[in-house]
């Protein structure tokens, strides 16, 4: 994949999941794990998997097909018959919505102009 470079690297992404969430509980003591499969990329044609442990795992179960999430955390990747795999182990993940946010007439002339100086930057 031409699009994600920097293996080891914290990254972020942002797509829709191609399929349900899949949870599970790892090893001797049960770690809680969500799976995600996440496509991204201009015309969505990249794919990653996205480990999510713990109480973020737990958080991240009931996601669905067709949900939108901001994922970021470590990347890594894996050989396999020639092809490569991508991980990302996630730090955090946030659900994003499909609806825009609108501002009504009202609220905008509630905000106040803001001038220069109060920019930090």
């Amino acid at each position: 994949m031409a699009v994600i470079k920097g293996e080891g690297m914290n990254r972020i992404f942002t797509g829709r999941l191609i399929k349900n969430a899949k949870y599970q509980t790892v090893g001797e003591k049960k770690y809680p794990k969500t799976e995600l499969a996440l496509a991204f990329g201009k015309e969505a044609n990249e794919i990653i998997t996205v480990a999510l442990w713990y109480e973020s795992a737990t958080q991240a179960a009931g996601l669905k097909k067709n949900d939108r999430v901001l994922v970021g955390g470590v990347l890594s990747s894996r050989e396999y018959e020639g092809k490569t795999y991508w991980t990302l182990d996630a730090d955090f993940f946030v659900v994003q919505s499909d609806k825009p946010s609108v501002i009504t007439d009202e609220e905008l002339k509630s905000f106040s102009d803001v001038k220069p100086e109060d920019i930090p930057f």
